[in-house]
C-alpha cells in the first residue's frame, strides 16, 4: 500500500463521526480504484459496512459500485459482476438515474470481458436510455461505442457503424477530440474489416490526425499500423512500411508492447512480398523474442511461421522444420487452424525437399484434412464479408441521404430563422418611425383636432397587437415547440415576459425589444431580470444561450 494512502487510511479510521468517516471512504475508494484496487476493495467494503450500519442506502450503492470497480480491475469478474447487481438494485429503489446507469455500464463492461456478449449489449442498452434520458451526451457516446465494440466482435460490422456513428454524431461541437478520434478509428476498422479500403483510409488518417493534434501517441500508434495494413491490401508496400515504421516507432515511444510486436511482424510480411529474405528474418525473430517476453503466444506463432517462411525461401530447409514444428506446438491446441494448416503444407514441402518421404506424407495428409476446414471457414467468412459490405453499403446510401435531407431542413430552418429575425426588426424601425412621427406632430396637437386625431392613430397602431399576432404566427412556424414547452416548464411567465423571451431567442437587444412594444429600455431590463429569477438563473448563468438552446 502507498505510504501515502496508508496514511489517509489512518485518519479516517480515527475519524469519530461515523457519516463524516463514510464520506472519506468513499472518496478514497473513487481516487484509488484504479491505482490501488486491493486497497479500494478494502475501502470499500468498510463503507458498505458503515453505510449498512448507519442506514445509509445511497452511501451502500456507491460502496457497491466501487466494490465493482476494484474487483474488476482485480480481474475477479464474479465478484465485479455481484457488486455491481447490487449498486444497480440500490440505485434504482432511490430512482437514481445517474448512479444506475453508470453501474449499467460497468457491468455490460465486465460481461463483455467475459464473452458474455448478448447480456453486455443488454446492459448497454438499457443504460444508454438512461442517459439519453438525462440529456447526457458524452456518457451516451461512451455507451454507444462500447455497443458498437460489441457488434463488431459478433460480427455484425453494419450495426457496429451505426452505433458508432451515432456516437460520432453525440460528439458534434463537443470539445473531446480524443473521443472523436477513438470513434474515428472504430469505423475505420470496421472498413478495413470488410475491406473498403478508402474509406478504412479516410477515417483512420482523420482518427490519427487528431490522435496527433492532441498528443495522444498511445492511440496514433495503433490507428499506423492500421494504416500500414490499409496500404499493404492496395499493393503499395512502400506506403504500408512507412506506416509501419511509425507504428514501431511510437510504440516504443509510449510502451505499447503488442502494437510494436505487431509492426515488427507486419514489415516481416512486407519484406517477404519484397523478396527481402534476411530483412524478413530479421524483423520476425524481433517480433518473437518480444512477444515471447510479454507473453504474447498469438502473435509469437505469426512470427516464428513468418521466420520459417523466409528460411525456405533462402533454401534453409533444416533450419526452418523445428520452426514450423514449434508453431504447430503453440497454436495447435488453441485451434488457430489457418496458422496450423500453413505449417503442416510448409513441413510437407519441407521434408520432400530434405528427402524424408514418410514425414512428408503424414504432414500432407494432416494438411488435406485440415485445409477443407480452413477452406469452408474461409468460405463461410468470405460470403458473411460480401453480405456485410452489402448492408453497410444499403446503410451507407441511406446515412446519406438523411444527412442530405437534415442539411436542407437545416438550411430552410436557417433561411426561416432570418426571415423572422427580419419581420421583428421590420417591426421595430416601424414603430420608431411611428414613434418619432408622434414627436414630431405633438407641438400641434393643442391647435388642431386633425392632428390630435393623428396621434390618437399612430397610437392605436403602435399599441394593436396585429403585428405581434403576425410575428406569433412566423414565430411558431419557425420554433414550434419553443413557447410550448417555455410555458409548461416556467408556467409562472406572465404573457410578455413569454414574448420578451421569444424576441431574445431571436438575439434581439433589450433596445429593439423596448421599441417593439413600446416600453423604456429599463423596463426591459426589469422584465429580463423577474425572467432571470422564474427560470431559477445565478448571476453566471446566460439567459439568451439557455433560450437558444431550449
Amino acid at each position: 500500500m502507498n505510504p501515502e494512502i496508508e496514511k489517509e487510511l489512518k485518519e479516517i479510521h480515527a475519524t469519530g463521526a461515523p457519516k463524516l468517516r463514510l464520506s472519506r471512504l468513499l472518496d478514497l475508494s473513487v481516487r484509488i480504484y484504479r491505482s490501488d484496487p486491493k486497497t479500494c476493495q478494502q475501502t470499500s467494503k468498510e463503507a458498505l459496512a458503515l453505510a449498512k450500519e448507519i442506514g445509509d442506502e445511497s452511501s451502500e450503492a456507491k460502496a457497491y459500485y466501487w466494490l465493482g470497480g476494484s474487483s474488476l480491475e482485480l480481474s475477479d469478474h464474479p465478484g465485479a459482476i455481484a457488486a455491481l447487481d447490487q449498486a444497480i438494485r440500490r440505485y434504482e429503489r432511490q430512482d437514481d438515474k445517474r448512479g444506475r446507469a453508470s453501474a449499467l455500464h460497468a457491468l455490460g463492461g465486465v460481461q463483455c470481458d467475459m464473452g458474455d456478449l448478448r447480456e453486455a449489449l443488454e446492459s448497454y442498452k438499457e443504460a444508454l436510455c438512461l442517459r439519453k434520458e438525462l440529456g447526457l451526451k458524452i456518457p451516451s457516446a461512451d455507451v454507444l461505442v462500447g455497443m458498437g465494440n460489441i457488434a463488431f466482435r459478433m460480427s455484425n460490422y453494419a450495426q457496429s457503424l451505426e452505433y458508432q456513428y451515432e456516437a460520432l454524431k453525440l460528439l458534434e461541437g463537443v470539445d473531446d477530440n480524443l473521443r472523436r478520434a477513438v470513434v474515428l478509428s472504430n469505423i475505420g476498422g470496421v472498413y478495413l474489416e470488410v475491406r473498403d479500403l478508402d474509406k478504412a483510409e479516410k477515417f483512420t488518417e482523420e482518427s490519427l490526425g487528431l490522435a496527433l493534434q492532441m498528443n495522444d501517441l498511445s492511440g496514433a500508434c495503433s490507428k499506423y499500423l492500421n494504416l500500414g495494413t490499409v496500404h499493404q491490401l492496395r499493393g503499395d508496400l512502400e506506403l504500408a512500411m512507412q506506416s509501419y515504421n511509425e507504428a514501431l516507432r511510437v510504440s516504443r515511444e509510449v510502451g505499447r508492447r503488442p502494437i510494436e510486436v505487431g509492426a515488427l511482424e507486419c514489415m516481416g510480411q512486407v519484406a517477404l512480398l519484397k523478396n527481402d529474405l534476411k530483412g524478413a528474418i530479421g524483423y520476425f525473430e524481433n517480433a518473437y523474442q518480444l512477444a515471447n517476453e510479454h507473453g504474447l503466444s498469438a502473435f509469437a506463432a505469426e512470427s516464428l511461421a513468418g521466420k520459417g517462411k523466409a528460411l525456405v525461401g533462402s533454401k534453409k530447409l533444416k533450419a526452418a522444420i523445428p520452426i514450423f514444428e514449434e508453431v504447430i506446438s503453440i497454436v495447435e491446441p488453441k485451434g488457430h487452424l489457418r496458422l496450423v494448416c500453413d505449417a503442416y503444407s510448409s513441413l510437407a514441402e519441407a521434408y520432400v525437399s530434405v528427402g524424408d518421404l514418410a514425414r512428408a506424407v503424414d504432414y500432407y495428409n494432416r494438411y488435406i484434412a485440415t485445409n477443407s476446414e480452413v477452406n469452408s471457414q474461409e468460405r463461410h467468412r468470405a460470403i458473411a464479408e460480401v453480405q456485410a459490405r452489402i448492408e453497410i453499403e444499403k446503410a451507407d446510401r441511406e446515412r446519406e441521404r438523411l444527412e442530405r435531407i437534415a442539411e436542407q431542413l437545416e438550411q430552410e430552418a436557417e433561411n426561416r430563422a432570418k426571415e423572422l429575425t427580419t419581420l421583428a426588426l421590420q417591426i421595430v424601425q416601424k414603430n420608431e418611425f411611428l414613434a418619432n412621427l408622434r414627436e414630431d406632430i405633438r407641438p400641434a396637437v393643442k391647435t388642431s383636432a386633425q392632428a390630435k386625431s393623428l396621434v390618437n392613430r399612430i397610437n392605436d397602431h403602435i399599441h394593436g397587437d396585429q403585428d405581434w399576432e403576425n410575428f406569433e404566427q412566423q414565430f411558431k412556424r419557425v420554433h414550434s415547440e419553443f413557447l410550448r414547452k417555455l410555458s409548461e416548464q416556467f408556467p409562472l411567465l406572465t404573457p410578455t415576459e413569454m414574448k420578451i423571451c421569444a424576441l431574445m431567442k431571436l438575439n434581439l437587444s433589450s433596445k429593439a425589444i423596448a421599441n417593439l412594444f413600446c416600453l423604456s429600455t429599463r423596463t426591459v431590463e426589469n422584465h429580463r431580470q423577474n425572467i432571470r429569477k422564474k427560470l431559477g438563473m445565478s448571476g453566471e448563468d446566460n439567459l439568451v444561450s439557455f433560450l437558444t438552446s431550449l
